[in-house]
């Protein structure tokens, strides 16, 4: 989650075991993680994980995305 507010952008963790930036509290084997930016600051961010591996896909992370392009700006 951090690195998505960081970088400003969507990340998908095929497997967060293998990930350096994890730091594992609750192993889940899957994570989406999509900022929430509005007026050019992160204001949260929508993440979501999974116990099955590869439940989440490219697929879920553009529509994400979008929702995520879809917030007014001032």
């Amino acid at each position: 989650m951090g690195y998505a507010a960081q970088a400003k952008e969507a990340v998908l963790v095929p497997d967060v075991a293998k990930s350096d930036r994890y730091i594992a509290t609750i192993l889940r084997p899957l994570e989406l993680a999509v900022p929430l930016i509005y007026q050019e600051k992160v204001i949260g961010v929508l993440d979501l994980e999974h116990t099955k591996r590869g439940y989440f896909t490219e697929d879920h992370k553009r529509t994400l995305t979008t929702l995520q392009r879809s917030w007014p700006s001032r």
